[in-house]
């Protein structure tokens, strides 16, 4: 049987009925079926246990910042809250320990890799240099670090890691010391940040890799 993996979707509203509505992004579920797997989109935080149970791996995907609240800092303007998804954030949170404890394996991107560095006990800051280039440094005794031998230069984030879960180590470092990617030693549990020109390497190389390690079949 084919291996089963979970992709969270995007919040949105729907333009006519205006109903809240999860979207499954078709760029992931191609680059997971490419791999050979079958993508499906979780729907129901409440059933976060069940996914746990019944599908093999877990992608959390790209999209707005995680409240800052998750990891002990604040707003000080409503503005700065517009762009956030407080029930996307609970339902990633829930869904992220529901496979991390059965010890399912787990990529995060973009705001995904935020979610388990702070699921896992890490921060988060705001990052002032968005329009600087920065050169990506790969270690080369890292699961990913030995896929990937070199990434291509990127525009930095807005959005970085400010302290790593203890229980996380780098795989690319920007030339700053940003923290572009990072994976959990003796879990097959990684992060890579989401950039415009990586996004061809995430969706060929990178998602088809994370499922080719995925075993699937009856549970």
């Amino acid at each position: 049987m084919k291996a089963r993996i979970a992709i969270s979707g995007e919040e949105c509203v729907e333009p006519l009925g205006g109903a809240q509505v999860f979207l499954l992004s078709r760029k992931y579920a191609s680059a997971v079926t490419k791999g050979g797997a079958l993508p499906l989109m979780p729907a129901d935080v409440r059933l976060a246990d069940e996914y746990g149970d019944l599908l093999d791996a877990l992608i959390l995907t790209e999209g707005p910042p995680i409240h800052r609240g998750r990891y002990g800092k604040y707003y000080t303007s409503f503005e700065e809250m517009m762009k956030l998804s407080i029930t996307r954030d609970d339902f990633e949170f829930f869904l992220f320990h529901a496979f991390s404890k059965r010890g399912k394996p787990i990529l995060g991107i973009g705001r995904g890799m935020d979610i388990i560095n702070v699921a896992l006990g890490g921060t988060l800051k705001e990052d002032k240099r968005e329009e600087n280039l920065v050169s990506v440094s790969v270690s080369a005794g890292t699961e990913l670090g030995s896929f990937f031998s070199a990434l291509p230069d990127v525009r930095g984030k807005a959005i970085t890691t400010e302290t790593l879960s203890p229980v996380l180590r780098p795989w690319a470092q920007g030339s700053g010391g940003e923290i572009e990617g990072f994976e959990q030693p003796g879990a097959q549990v990684f992060g890579i940040l989401w950039h415009g020109e990586w996004e061809k390497l995430i969706l060929d190389d990178l998602v088809p890799w994370f499922v080719s390690r995925v075993k699937g079949g009856d549970h």
